[in-house]
């Protein structure tokens, strides 16, 4: 484990002070929430956390995951797919929209359980009034739906909301559109709501068309629609946002019409969960769609170049992490960060008091009673990863937060399974260690404690090596002098060509 010891104490003063919130669902990596939600908090100076978690789709591993976080800490997180419609089963639902569509996107941790919300239909009209502002229109009087599934009745909602009064709902599935026509009706029996035919779609004069269909997404196919039968002066929406123009949109603007995409329901539903979590009213604006873009393309990286560092046991990782150290890297070691939660006033100690009681004693978690508990429990061993991966997660957070307000150019990410866990991905470059089989053998089995069979038992559940190596951008040979090794660190650090060859 490697001493952190320049950024240790502002880490700690961060864990004093940090609010956690975040979004689950599977995929999750692709969410632009944690852009949105970490840009507000770094520009009303919030120490705060916004992370995506993955949790698959079981709703088992959906409990656990409400569980975890809820006992380290976490305000709330948002929900997207799969886990929408299991989030309106738990806790209370304070608004409309969700009890009308039975699905929840945002919740609440409170000390009395946990409060659910859909701000989807409140982000849509929070959209459509900002756009009617920006281009001096009057709040359209009659909308076209197109899509009856979840996303197009938070949809309708925000219509109703927004003070639309006559809706049309039209679906390939017509038996959809009546049940979304009879929900809306329900919230609002003065408004017109009627459905039509999917083949008629283009023939309705709506001076506002939604589409609230996945058609159109990026690896999805286009929608047809072709806007003949709509004013000039209508408007066209699409709740996708990847890609921002849609072939939808792009027919829309040839028409002459004004557009939005999802991007602006997407930001705008975030603001009653941000202000509920980190207690700041947030707004959309052109900063925020700038930095949002720049996400989108891959170019809104701020901070430290971070380098990613991993390799297999006996590689030699902690000596080359201590090297960076040496040469005033800041260095992140992920299992320096679990001993420090798991330490005596460590959140994770904390959290798992309540849970595994038995391993946790007066100086903090006792790891190897934690392992007796969970190791051959595969639900035991979920709800320890429940806790203690978004807790690494967030320390990872915090320690680069802190490494940009200090300045520094370029850090390190000391990460065992760099890959397996998939944190390449947010790293600059990455670094694998290693060395001939015989060095890393005779090197691990010096070690006290350690026998062949224990070696081998590790080995098979790492990466080959050989693998790392080709997904690495830099592999560094520890089976060399410490100088050398050394010395080809330094030209990685420095970012000139690496000494090491694959």
């Amino acid at each position: 484990m490697i001493d952190m010891h320049p950024l240790t104490h502002a880490l700690e003063e961060a864990w004093r002070t940090v609010t956690m919130a975040g979004v689950i669902g599977d995929p999750i990596a692709q969410s632009l929430s944690p852009a949105i939600h970490n840009y507000w908090c770094n520009r009303a100076g919030i120490e705060g956390v916004y992370l995506p978690i993955r949790v698959s789709d079981t709703q088992t591993d959906f409990d656990l995951a409400l569980d975890g976080l809820r006992q380290i800490g976490f305000a709330g997180v948002n929900v997207t797919m799969p886990h929408k419609a299991r989030a309106f089963g738990v806790g209370t639902q304070t608004d409309t929209t969700s009890k009308l569509i039975k699905a929840s996107n945002t919740l609440t941790f409170t000390q009395g359980g946990i409060e659910g919300a859909n701000t989807d239909g409140y982000g849509f009209a929070a959209a459509l009034r900002a756009q009617c502002r920006e281009h001096h229109s009057a709040t359209p009087s009659r909308a076209l739906i197109l899509g009856a599934g979840s996303a197009a009745s938070a949809v309708g909602v925000g219509l109703l909301t927004a003070g639309v009064k006559t809706i049309i709902v039209t679906n390939r599935t017509c038996a959809k559109a009546e049940v979304l026509a009879s929900l809306l009706t329900q919230q609002d029996d003065q408004a017109s709501i009627r459905v039509v035919q999917w083949q008629d779609r283009e023939h309705i004069e709506a001076d506002l068309v939604v589409n609230a269909t996945s058609l159109g997404m990026r690896n999805k196919p286009p929608l047809s629609f072709e806007f003949g039968a709509v004013p000039g002066t209508a408007i066209a929406a699409d709740i996708v946002y990847d890609p921002l123009e849609t072939p939808f949109l792009r027919r829309a603007g040839a028409r002459g019409l004004h557009t939005f995409n999802g991007l602006h329901m997407l930001v705008h539903q975030a603001v009653p969960g941000h202000h509920r979590w980190f207690g700041i009213e947030q707004a959309f604006d052109d900063d925020l769609y700038a930095h949002l873009l720049l996400t989108i393309e891959g170019t809104a990286k701020t901070g430290p170049f971070v380098i990613g560092l991993t390799g297999s046991i006996g590689m030699g990782k902690t000596t080359v992490a201590q090297m960076a150290l040496e040469a005033g890297v800041p260095v992140w070691d992920a299992d320096a960060a679990v001993h420090r939660l798991y330490g005596k006033n460590g959140r994770g100690a904390g959290a798992l008091k309540a849970v595994f009681p038995g391993a946790v004693g007066t100086t903090g978690v006792d790891r190897t009673k934690l392992a007796a508990l969970v190791l051959g429990n595969p639900k035991k061993m979920r709800q320890l990863e429940a806790i203690i991966h978004p807790l690494v997660a967030v320390d990872r957070a915090l320690f680069l937060r802190e490494v940009e307000r200090q300045g520094f150019a370029r850090c390190l990410l000391d990460i065992p399974l760099l890959f397996e866990g998939e944190f390449a991905a947010s790293c600059d470059q990455t670094i694998v260690v290693s060395a001939d089989a015989a060095v890393q053998r005779e090197r691990v089995l010096a070690r006290p404690g350690m026998s062949a069979a224990k070696f081998e038992a590790i080995l098979a559940k790492q990466m080959p090596d050989a693998e790392k190596r080709a997904r690495a951008d830099h592999v560094i040979r520890t089976d060399c002098t410490l100088a050398e090794t050394r010395a080809a660190l330094l030209c990685v650090l420095s970012g000139t060509k690496d000494l090491a060859t694959r």
